[in-house]
């Protein structure tokens, strides 16, 4: 590059400057929960873009990120994830549902977990995707396949639109940030919502990091003949209140078919509880039982399964997870008045 002077000519050379942007990415926080606790969202995928470069990097364990060797110019931030989809339960479900009827108070950023269909509108069949997809019956929460939205600025004042019927809610707000830069910017952070998690229990574990625990030793022992239909009551042992009910229950998939869950004139029958089972999947079957209105408490039988003996051999059955509103609880199959959580059938 050449500097002019009058009368005089310098030749040189100028050093162009770079900088970086950097900032975190953190769970929305559920402000309903206490101590208040921040979780940070690995593996998000950051895309820088300007009229020259487009970038993409990923979040640390920590939720962190870096954009370095950054010229003066205007950039445009975003924040992407299709991983980690984790977090629904039968809670999520039921706090939609009661919402939807005007039985329960959800704020700002819960009505933007809540809206699944992403339509605006808080309505049952946005529990009713919550509910199906945390048991896996349905892969996708909405047509466009959305499963994470991401804001600046966490949002604390929306309003529900004066209307008759299906009012929308104003639920605005910034997925990305511009900036303009000219020197090192740090704080460059995100919200990250998943959809459907209303109560903000999602973990940054992958929900597919389990044990299997097929050799848990069987607590009892019933006989059974090949092809008769094995009828398991579940239920708790203390009373308490039971919004939202999660079961995973694990078998021998060759001698074993589960066939329906019904709640079988138990207490949540009549106080117009959901109740959705999956038995697609070998060797596996997960309930999900949610308040659609009032909350009761319950104790003792809660709900029936039904599976039918396949093979003359013997099988095992047991309960992988038994959650009463996202909590561990004591109970199990009832069997002559004991609750068990392991069972071998015996052909």
């Amino acid at each position: 590059v050449e500097f002019f002077a009058t009368g005089t000519s310098f030749t040189g050379s100028t050093e162009i400057l770079k900088y970086y942007i950097s900032g975190r990415v953190k769970y929305f926080t559920n402000q309903q929960e206490e101590p208040l606790i921040i979780k940070p969202i690995p593996r998000v995928i950051m895309t820088l873009l300007s009229d020259h470069i487009f970038l993409t990097t990923t979040t640390d364990e920590q939720g962190y990120y870096t954009f370095y060797g950054l010229e003066p110019e205007l950039y445009t931030i975003t924040a992407n994830k299709y991983d980690d989809l984790n977090g629904l339960d039968p809670v999520d479900a039921s706090n939609t549902a009661r919402y939807s009827v005007g039985l329960h108070e959800l704020d700002c950023m819960q009505l933007l977990a809540a809206d699944v269909v992403i339509d605006n509108i808080i309505l049952s069949i946005d529990a009713s995707r919550i509910a199906r997809n945390g048991i896996g019956l349905i892969d996708s929460l909405n047509d466009e396949n959305i499963n994470w939205i991401f804001l600046t600025e966490p949002i604390s004042d929306c309003a529900i639109n004066d209307c008759d019927y299906l009012c929308p809610i104003s639920l605005s707000y910034t997925s990305y940030r511009q900036i303009n830069l000219a020197k090192n910017i740090a704080n460059q952070d995100f919200i990250g919502i998943r959809l459907g998690d209303v109560n903000g229990s999602w973990s940054n574990v992958n929900a597919n990091r389990r044990v299997t625990k097929s050799s848990r030793h069987p607590e009892l022992t019933i006989e059974m003949e090949n092809n008769e239909t094995l009828v398991l009551p579940v239920g708790i042992t203390k009373i308490q209140e039971m919004e939202g009910l999660y079961i995973n229950i694990r078998y021998s998939e060759n001698a074993l078919r589960p066939i329906y869950a019904y709640f079988g004139g138990s207490k949540a029958e009549y106080h117009n509880y959901a109740l959705l089972m999956n038995n697609k999947i070998n060797g596996e079957t997960k309930i999900s039982v949610f308040a659609q209105t009032d909350i009761i408490s319950t104790v003792d039988e809660i709900l029936y399964i039904e599976f039918e003996v396949t093979e003359n051999e013997n099988s095992n059955i047991w309960i992988e997870e038994f959650k009463c509103n996202n909590k561990e609880v004591l109970g199990g199959f009832i069997i002559e008045d004991e609750y068990v959580k392991s069972l071998q059938i015996s052909t």
